[in-house]
């Protein structure tokens, strides 16, 4: 069955339908509720919109509620959830697939909770023969790795503000097993 709706988008001729019965698209949708990432199918057509055609039941986590299925399903939410100073890094990803190449973004969005999560983006085109691109993604949470990167930066920052007040007084200390210091 998912074979088959692969097989429309892509404009190509059935699979075989033996092979097709054996995954059934229930049973793939519960595989992929075994993992924490978005997996996601949808389109950037000739005319540049993004249409979902679907997105694994973890969506309703990234959005931070259950009205998450709606998000890639052709509402356009979760386009409105992405961070208005980020709306440039999901454009430059679509620009990449509909060029062709594979890629990735990192960027914010603004769940329905209220909750901003760092989240990575990649994705996979695949050119339809009437110009639009099918794309299949796949969506991390990343916002602890973006949290504690920022935090490293912030320190590291601090350090090297210190060294440039301090400057030549800043030294290294190491005690010795017998308690000299070198």
């Amino acid at each position: 069955m998912p074979f088959r709706f692969l097989d429309r988008l892509l404009g190509r001729p059935p699979r075989d339908r033996r092979r097709a019965a054996l995954i059934d698209a229930d049973a793939l949708a519960g595989v992929l509720d075994l993992f924490e990432e978005l997996v996601y199918i949808g389109e950037v057509t000739s005319s540049g919109d993004y249409v979902g055609h679907f997105a694994s039941s973890s969506i309703d986590r990234f959005v931070g509620g259950g009205r998450g299925r709606t998000a890639e399903s052709g509402t356009g939410l979760w386009e409105k959830l992405i961070h208005p100073e980020d709306r440039g890094a999901r454009a430059a990803l679509h620009e990449q697939l509909v060029a062709g190449r594979e890629t990735e973004a990192t960027y914010r969005v603004v769940g329905l909770d209220g909750v901003t999560r760092t989240i990575r983006d990649r994705a996979r085109p695949v050119r339809r023969a009437d110009g639009g691109v099918l794309v299949q993604g796949i969506i991390s949470d990343v916002t602890h790795r973006a949290e504690a990167d920022a935090r490293a930066a912030e320190a590291a920052e601090r350090f090297f503000t210190l060294l440039d007040v301090v400057g030549e007084h800043v030294y290294v200390a190491a005690v010795e097993p017998d308690d000299s210091l070198r």
